[in-house]
């Protein structure tokens, strides 16, 4: 996790990774059970993203089941298009349950998987209907990096 985020609550640095061991037969995770890509980097700043989905578990438009968990049981998504002024920017009612869900560009249904771009950091009211997250530049490919390397 980026110092900006974890020092300072810079939403602009709301990231992070993490590295699995590989099973007992010397695979990987994404190998398993399936994985998708990533488009990092500056030059991802002030682009516009047609066709995007953000994923996440929503529990203000879908509530939970009763007696399951405080949050959506099931996944839902928006699909929409990104701007990336400071932040990237999708209309979207998922509310609270959704952060964290990634926002994933060029995923057509035949192939099933697209690329990461983002993900859900924050909305700037309460039950709004915009989601805000990081644009994956430097920190990201730094992250990814770091995790890499281990």
């Amino acid at each position: 996790m980026p110092n900006g985020y974890h020092d300072g609550g810079n939403h602009q640095y709301d990231m992070g990774a993490l590295a699995l061991n590989l099973d007992s037969s010397g695979r990987r995770v994404g190998n398993v059970v399936g994985y998708q890509g990533y488009q990092f980097g500056d030059s991802n700043n002030g682009r516009y993203w047609p066709d995007v989905r953000q994923f996440g578990y929503s529990m203000d438009t879908h509530p939970a089941r009763s007696g399951i968990s405080p949050y959506g049981h099931d996944p839902r998504f928006c699909v929409g298009a990104v701007s990336t002024p400071a932040y990237q920017e999708l209309a979207c009612d998922i509310g609270h349950g959704g952060s964290g869900g990634p926002t994933i560009y060029d995923m057509p249904l035949s192939r099933g998987w697209g690329y990461i771009i983002g993900h859900n950091s924050f909305q700037t009211v309460l039950g709004g209907h915009t989601n805000y997250g990081p644009v994956l530049g430097t920190a990201a490919i730094n992250i990814h990096n770091a995790v890499q390397a281990d």
